[in-house]
C-alpha cells in the first residue's frame, strides 16, 4: 500500500535569464548573438543631431539624419554593478534582476520616414514604426566599493550607456539626436519607477527634452580585469500553457499563418487543446509557451516533446527541428524576427526548434504541472487528454502535366460539335516543408513523428492533465510535482554536485557515500566518455578522465550515486 503524502508547495528561489542589447561597432557580434540595429530617422531640415566627449566616435552609434544604433543580444541573470549607474536595451519581457525597466519615446522624422525595422519585431519589445520607443534597463550602481568586482561591467569591445565621472580608463561619449521638431512628442514610460531622485539619475544617461541626449562610455585601459561576457547555462524549454495560472519565466506566443484554401484545425481529440487556438476561419494555429527550467526535466513514462528555448537540450533529450513553408499571401506569422523566440526563428517561414524527452518505464505520470501542456502521443492513461492538431502549410501546388481533351460542345466555336481544352492531369507540391534532426539516429527520427509528423502539413500531438488538481492524488503530486515547486522536508537535497572540469579531471561534491558514475555527453546526447569509481565518501573529490581524442566545445557533464542524478553545462577548451 503506498503511503499518501501531504505535501505543500514552496516557490523555489530561481533566477532567469533575461536578453539585454550590449553596443557594438557593427559586424563585430560573437555567432550566435543576435546582431541587432536600430535606426532612427531625425529631423531633416536644419538637422542638429552632433557628437560630442573624448573623441567623438561611441561604439555602435552613427550617422546624423539617420542615426544608427547596433547591439549584440546577451542573457543574463544579474547584470554586474558598476560604482556607476548604467543603461543597456531591454529584448526580453524582462529586465535582469536587480535593473529597472523604462522606456524613451522618439517622436521622428514626419516625412518619408525611414525609422527601422518598421513593423518587425527584431528588437521587441521595443516598438520601431514612424516613431520609436525604445525600451531599456536600468543599473543602479553599487554604493558597498566591497561588493564591486570589476571597472567595467562588459569586455572592451561593448559600449554602455552612462555618465561617470572622468576615469582614465574610461572615454565618455555623447550623441545628441535632433527628434522631430513639429509639434514634437518626445516622452518618458517610467514603468514601476516612481520615484524621482532614480528618474533623474536615468536623466543624466538618456537626456530627454524636444531633443535626446544619449551619454556612452567605453573602455580603453588594461582587459585583466574585466568579466567574461555571460553565456547562461540555464537550460530552459517551453511548454504549452494551458491557462493562466501556469508558474512561468515569462510566456510567449507563435502564431503560424497557414493555407488561406487551405483548413488547419483539431483533430482525432476531446476538443481540449493544451495551449493551442485556431480561429473559426482556420486560418492559423497560435501556440502560447510557458518557459520553465529544463536543467533537470523529469522522465515521463512516455516520450514528450518540448519547444526548445535556450542553446542546447536538456542533458538526455534530442534536438530536432520543423521548417513550415506559412501562407505566402498577407503572411501574418508572429512574432517576426523576435528574439524572444530565439533559437526558433519565425519569418514568412517558421523554424521551430524542439526537443525530444525520450521516456523510461519507472518514470512520472505527468512532467510538469496540470496547467502546463506537451507535446506528446497519447499514452492511454488516466487523467490525461489527449489531442490532435493539423497545421495546414501552404500548398504551393502547380501543374506538373497538362493533356488535351475533347469536351462534347454542341456551341464550340469551330463548328465541329466538341470543343478542346486543357487540363491538369498531375499537381506538384512545392512546399518547402522540412525538417533537422541533428544527426539523431533512425530510432529517434521515428519516435519524433510519433509526436509530430508531416510532409505538406504537421501534425502535432498534444497532451495535458485533466484539470483536476494534482494534489487530489498524492501519487500524482509525488509524480508530477509542478515545476518550480519542491515539497518542504522531503526535498533536502541529497545530490551530488559538479564544482569543476577540464581536459583531465571532474571536480565533485558528494553528499553521501557510495559509487559515482560520470557521463560526458556531447550537445546531441551521445555519451563520449564514462568513468566509474567504487565506495567514494562525502566530500569534494577529482575523478580523474582522458578527454584523449574528445575535441574541444560544449558538453554536459552528469554525475549518478545512489540513484541521484545532477547534471551540468560546460565548456572543454
Amino acid at each position: 500500500m503506498k503511503k499518501a503524502y501531504t505535501l505543500i508547495a514552496i516557490a523555489a528561489s530561481m533566477s532567469f535569464a533575461a536578453k539585454i542589447g550590449v553596443l557594438v561597432n557593427q559586424g563585430s557580434c560573437p555567432s550566435g548573438h543576435y546582431p541587432t540595429i536600430i535606426k532612427l530617422d531625425a529631423e531633416d531640415s536644419d538637422n542638429a543631431t552632433k557628437y560630442s566627449g573624448d573623441d567623438k566616435k561611441p561604439i555602435g552609434i552613427s550617422g546624423k539624419s539617420l542615426v544608427e544604433f547596433s547591439y549584440c543580444v546577451f542573457d543574463y541573470d544579474k547584470l554586474h554593478k558598476m560604482a556607476y549607474d548604467y543603461v543597456v536595451l531591454r529584448m526580453d519581457d524582462k529586465c535582469p534582476e536587480g535593473s529597472k525597466a523604462f522606456a524613451r519615446r522618439h517622436d521622428t522624422e514626419d516625412s518619408n520616414n525611414a525609422n527601422s525595422p518598421k513593423g518587425s519585431f527584431l528588437v521587441s519589445p521595443s516598438d520601431i514604426g514612424d516613431n520609436a520607443k525604445i525600451e531599456y534597463c536600468f543599473v543602479p550602481k553599487e554604493t558597498d566599493p566591497k561588493k564591486i568586482k570589476y571597472p567595467y561591467p562588459f569586455q572592451k569591445s561593448y559600449g554602455v550607456f552612462a555618465n561617470p565621472s572622468s576615469s582614465s580608463s574610461i572615454v565618455r561619449n555623447q550623441v545628441k539626436i535632433d527628434d522631430e521638431d513639429s509639434g514634437n512628442g518626445n516622452d518618458w514610460d517610467w514603468r514601476d519607477i516612481k520615484d524621482d531622485a532614480t528618474k533623474n539619475r536615468i536623466k543624466n544617461i538618456v537626456e530627454g527634452g524636444d531633443n535626446t541626449i544619449y551619454h556612452t562610455i567605453k573602455w580603453v585601459g588594461s582587459t585583466n580585469n574585466l568579466p567574461a561576457m555571460s553565456e547562461t547555462w540555464k537550460t530552459t524549454v517551453g511548454v504549452l500553457r494551458v491557462n493562466n495560472s501556469a508558474s512561468c519565466q515569462r510566456t510567449f506566443k507563435i502564431t503560424l499563418d497557414t493555407e488561406d484554401s487551405g483548413s488547419s484545425g483539431y483533430d482525432d481529440g476531446s476538443n481540449e487543446y493544451a495551449g493551442i487556438t485556431i480561429p473559426n476561419d482556420l486560418s492559423s494555429v497560435t501556440f502560447d509557451f510557458c518557459v520553465v527550467d529544463g536543467t533537470n526535466i523529469p522522465k515521463a513514462r512516455y516520450d514528450y516533446v518540448v519547444l526548445r528555448t535556450s542553446k542546447y537540450c536538456p542533458a538526455g533529450t534530442y534536438p530536432f527541428a520543423r521548417h513550415h513553408d506559412s501562407e505566402d499571401s498577407n503572411n501574418k506569422n508572429f512574432p517576426k524576427y523576435s528574439p524572444i523566440v530565439w533559437p526558433s526563428k519565425i519569418t514568412d517561414n517558421a523554424n521551430l526548434e524542439f526537443c525530444l524527452v525520450p521516456g523510461q518505464s519507472n518514470g512520472v505520470k505527468y512532467p510538469f504541472s496540470a496547467s502546463q501542456g506537451i507535446f506528446a502521443a497519447n499514452p492511454k492513461m488516466n487523467n490525461l487528454v489527449y489531442g490532435r492538431v493539423e497545421v495546414e502549410d501552404q500548398y504551393d501546388g502547380r501543374c506538373a502535366k497538362y493533356e488535351d481533351i475533347e469536351i462534347p460542345s454542341p456551341s464550340a466555336p469551330d463548328g465541329s460539335g466538341v470543343d478542346r481544352t486543357s487540363v491538369c492531369v498531375e499537381w506538384e507540391n512545392d512546399n518547402d516543408n522540412s525538417w533537422e534532426y541533428y544527426g539523431a539516429s533512425k530510432n529517434i527520427k521515428t519516435r519524433i513523428h510519433n509526436i509530430v509528423n508531416g510532409d505538406g502539413e504537421t501534425y502535432y500531438r498534444v497532451l495535458h492533465w485533466n484539470g483536476k488538481s494534482l494534489s487530489k492524488s498524492a501519487e500524482a503530486v509525488v509524480e508530477a510535482p509542478a515545476v518550480g515547486e519542491i515539497a518542504p522536508v522531503a526535498a533536502v537535497s541529497v545530490l551530488p554536485e559538479i564544482k569543476g572540469f577540464d581536459h583531465s579531471a571532474v571536480t565533485v561534491e558528494l553528499k553521501s557515500a557510495g559509487k559515482v558514475v560520470v557521463s560526458i555527453m556531447n550537445i546531441r546526447g551521445d555519451v563520449v566518455a564514462t568513468v566509474s569509481q567504487e565506495n567514494m565518501q562525502p566530500g569534494i573529490h577529482m575523478v580523474k578522465w582522458n578527454s584523449g581524442p574528445v575535441p574541444n566545445g560544449r558538453y554536459v557533464v552528469a554525475v549518478k550515486q545512489n540513484g541521484k542524478v545532477s547534471a551540468k553545462n560546460v565548456i572543454l577548451k
